[in-house]
């Protein structure tokens, strides 16, 4: 049986700017991914989506999720901007990448594995409505 999970995937900008201390610590890491988290964190924004799952078979296992690739906008670009770790990898418009892997639990052999990127909300409903119908096909 597949069980949906509801998602947010709406916000998709990061806003805030972070606090003095949290800004020079991220400063001296240098990590553009790292930085992101933390950005990601404090602006309320769940990067990895899971969308649903598979609760009634041991035989097969399900990864599905939507990824969020946000951009950075309003004070925290401002803030962000002064780093040049972060800048040369800003996203000007944010992304989502949706991955659906099924496969077999004895041999881990994919029954299928799809990842799309779109730029649109609208689209990863419907590529995920499009996902659950090949699953159940599948199952």
């Amino acid at each position: 049986m597949i069980q949906k999970i509801p998602i947010d995937i709406e916000k998709t900008y990061i806003t805030k700017a972070l606090d003095h201390k949290t800004f020079s610590i991220l400063a001296k890491d240098k990590n553009y991914r790292i930085a992101e988290k933390i950005y990601c964190i404090a602006n309320n924004i769940k990067q990895t989506n899971h969308f649903m799952e598979i609760t009634d078979r041991d035989d097969v296992r399900l990864h599905a999720t939507v990824r969020i690739y946000p951009s950075f906008a309003g004070d925290a670009k401002l803030q962000a901007d002064t780093m040049s770790f972060i800048k040369k990898n800003m996203v000007l418009t944010p992304y989502y990448i949706i991955r659906c892997r099924l496969y077999t639990t004895r041999t881990y052999s994919d029954i299928f594995n799809i990842e799309h990127k779109t730029a649109s909300s609208d689209s990863v409903y419907e590529i995920i409505h499009k996902l659950e119908k090949q699953v159940e096909e599948f199952l």
